[in-house]
């Protein structure tokens, strides 16, 4: 491997370096590092940054960088009830934002391609990031499974690339969450972490030891379809399972909780704010969602000792009450009393995903320079 290829590998993985720091993990002599340096930020490959140390004493530091305005790519999000795509730089910063409506399955490709094809005329574009939900294989860019699309073994990867000559990644949705609150320090890529997701589908997505984890059939993460009442009376899951996780926590199944209550139809973030307003059955419907999320959290924190757990999704809209009963519900449900479990609440931003497939194939464009 070359060494400005070394270089960009070390900065995709880190997303900042001082000098020293690649020339001691290199092993390559502080000159060489420089003289490779200066030729990278002439070229655009990367740029410099300072930053200020926390004492007034001794001078700033100057970080590396890939530059995230390089270029151009597109992200793509499948998401469950419309496809959202976007042209943006490779820092994730979105230029242009389309909406697609998913009426039928059917058409989604060719409506996505007759998109990417207008974005190709209007731009150019360096490649091609995908958030896809379901299982993912994202070594070869195959969507294996998508119950809410109904499809299996798209090869989103090969057929892309065939047609646009760019790079293409694939990646499950919910590790790009993780990829762009990495991005804004929201959590520790140096630390085990485990963010859990909640919207029109519940998942996980597993940090470990430096990499996103996806299992040997690439579903590690997919825990909305683990059954979580065996009763026969269990609603029906998406997936044709009853009484999945999903069914007691996704963002369709608490709209359905109190439409059948009330009798009247309301948005989540309207049940959300009514909870917030302490409206007794708002609040109680929400309340009833920290059982079967208090479960998931024991049996990862007694599986693997993760140093935090991420809450994502608009269930951080709620007030406080939310997430102090659910560390108590799970302080109660730990076998070790003293064993401290960090509980982060992100904020609720609709393109995320969107945002971290731009990151995704911005980091690969310029690794796939050399």
């Amino acid at each position: 491997m070359k060494n400005k290829q070394k270089i960009l590998l070390l900065l995709k993985k880190h997303s900042e370096c001082t000098r020293i720091e690649l020339s001691k993990s290199l092993k390559i002599s502080q000159a060489a590092i420089s003289k490779l340096i200066k030729s990278m930020l002439q070229e655009g490959y990367i740029i410099e940054i300072q930053k200020q140390k926390k004492s007034n004493s001794g001078r700033n530091s100057k970080y590396l960088k890939l530059n995230p305005d390089y270029g151009l790519v597109i992200g793509i999000h499948f998401d469950f009830d419309k496809i959202k795509v976007a042209v943006g730089n490779l820092g994730g910063e979105i230029k242009e934002e389309i909406f697609l409506d998913v009426k039928t399955t059917k058409e989604i490709i060719s409506k996505v391609i007759n998109l990417i094809d207008d974005l190709f005329f209007r731009y150019s574009i360096l490649g091609i990031g995908i958030g896809m939900n379901g299982i993912v294989n994202n070594k070869e860019g195959v969507s294996i499974k998508s119950t809410y699309y109904n499809w299996s073994n798209v090869k989103l990867k090969k057929n892309l690339e065939e047609r646009y000559l760019v790079p293409v990644r694939v990646e499950n949705g919910i590790n790009l969450l993780s990829l762009y609150e990495i991005g804004r320090g929201v959590v520790n890529k140096n630390k085990n972490f485990v963010l859990i997701n909640i919207a029109e589908g519940v998942g996980i997505s597993v940090f470990y030891n430096g990499e996103f984890q996806t299992g040997k059939y690439y579903d590690m993460g997919e825990i909305g379809h683990i059954p979580f009442d065996y009763g026969s009376d269990g609603l029906l899951c998406s997936c044709g399972n009853k009484g999945c996780i999903e069914t007691f926590l996704a963002n369709w199944r608490i709209e359905k909780k109190i439409k059948k209550i009330t009798g009247k139809e309301y948005s989540y973030m309207e049940i959300i704010d009514l909870s917030n307003r302490k409206k007794t059955l708002f609040r109680e419907v929400i309340l009833e969602m920290i059982l079967p999320l208090s479960h998931i959290i024991i049996w990862i924190s007694s599986l693997l000792n993760f140093e935090q757990i991420i809450i994502n999704g608009k269930i951080t809209e709620s007030n406080s009450f939310f997430i102090e009963n659910l560390r108590r519900k799970i302080k109660m449900g730990i076998l070790n009393k003293d064993k401290p479990i960090n509980i982060i609440e992100t904020s609720y931003e609709k393109s995320k995903i969107l945002k971290g497939a731009l990151i995704l194939i911005g980091k690969e464009v310029l690794f796939n320079k050399f």
